[in-house]
This record gives structure tokens, C-alpha cells and sequence, in this order.
């Protein structure tokens, strides 16, 4: 069972693009164009991306979204949360218009491929940053992460590591995730008590 289906797109949403990230974005045509950020911030994330592709501090949000959904192709997740806090922190309102256009199922496909590599802690802090900005954590979670996640979470509870898959369980908690549905919860409880922390044990049937 899985959160959510993904494959549902809003009308208006344009097709994903195939274009590599070694490539290039064309500069498109500004609409609504956000203010400029400041030379700091505008400094630091063309060092960023200057590997990647180019960064236009006035840039359209359209621009903004085709460059976040690439990067997010290329398993880039944690730049596209850069990206939105960025336009967040600088175009105010404008960032909800970013996230309505960025490429929703190559950004479920990026966090797949993290997953893919055991990033379960990096996809967790991901979705946490990308929902403050507008972009629903539920919706980028299919049916194959949800596998891939359930497996790290079990390897994680009945480790050494059950206290970071809490900490990573209470985080999703709070995005709307069923954690039943990631974890079997004697399995943690019985971790806790194997390591004596019985208050780490109460922490989790709170939260699951």
C-alpha cells in the first residue's frame, strides 16, 4: 500500500523534459520574474551549480522549476530543496507558483534513486525542507519508495540505529506518513528495551 498514487498532473503542467544535465537550460522568458537576490546568495549557488547548469538569479520561476526538476532527474534532491528555500527566502508568495511547476514525477524518481542507495536519512530531511516551501512529501512517495524505505526502516530498528530511525520516523510522522506502514513497531520497541531505554520505547509507541 502506498500513500498516494503520483501519476495524477495538473492540467497546465508541462511534459518532463529529457534534456541531460550536462547540457544547458535556454534562458526563457521572464513572467513575473522574482527580485534579484542578494550578491551572497547569488554568488553562492552559481559556485554551486556552476557544474551543472546556469544560474540566472533573475530568472522565471518556469526557469527555476525546469533546472530544479533536472536536478532532481539527476538524484540531485537536496539541491532542489536548495533551490526552493532559496526562491523562498528571496520571491516570497512566488514559491508557491514554483512548486505547482516543478516536475513532480521526476522528483519522486529522485528520491526512488536515493532510496535506491540507502539515503534513507537524506530523502527524510529532503521532504521535510521541501514541504516548508510548499511541495507535499505524500505526493512524491510511490509504491517502490515506500518498499525501499519499509526495508531501511526494518535494518535500522533492529540495529544499533534504532534511535536515528526514531528520530527519521517522528520527522515523517509529521508529514502525514502512517508509520505502521514502515515499521513494525514491536521490532523498534524491542530494539529499545535490547539497548535499556525504556523512554525511547514510550517515544516510539507515541509516535507510531
Amino acid at each position: 500500500m502506498y500513500f498516494r498514487e503520483i501519476g495524477y498532473f495538473e492540467p497546465n503542467r508541462k511534459a518532463k523534459s529529457n534534456s541531460s544535465l550536462t547540457k544547458l537550460l535556454p534562458s526563457l522568458p521572464q513572467q513575473h520574474s522574482p527580485s534579484p537576490a542578494p550578491v551572497s546568495a547569488t554568488h553562492s549557488l552559481s559556485n554551486h551549480f556552476s557544474n551543472v547548469v546556469r544560474w540566472i538569479p533573475d530568472g522565471s520561476l518556469e526557469y527555476y522549476a525546469d533546472f530544479a526538476s533536472k536536478l532532481a532527474e539527476d538524484g540531485r534532491i537536496e539541491d532542489v530543496a536548495l533551490i526552493a528555500e532559496t526562491l523562498a527566502a528571496e520571491s516570497g508568495a512566488n514559491v508557491a507558483r514554483f512548486a505547482s511547476m516543478v516536475d513532480y514525477d521526476l522528483l519522486s524518481k529522485g528520491i526512488s534513486s536515493n532510496l535506491r542507495q540507502g539515503k534513507i536519512e537524506s530523502v527524510v530531511y529532503t521532504l521535510k525542507r521541501i514541504e516548508k516551501v510548499g511541495i507535499a512529501p505524500l505526493d512524491l512517495v510511490d509504491e517502490t519508495s515506500v518498499k525501499l524505505m519499509r526495508k531501511q526502516f526494518r535494518s535500522m530498528a533492529t540495529s544499533l540505529q534504532v534511535e536515528k530511525a526514531i528520530d527519521l520516523m517522528e520527522i515523517l510522522a509529521g508529514l502525514g506518513f502512517k508509520i505502521k506502514e514502515l515499521v513494525d513497531p514491536f521490532d523498534v520497541v524491542k530494539s529499545c528495551v535490547d539497548i535499556s531505554n525504556p523512554q525511547l520505547a514510550i517515544s516510539v509507541l507515541i509516535t507510531i
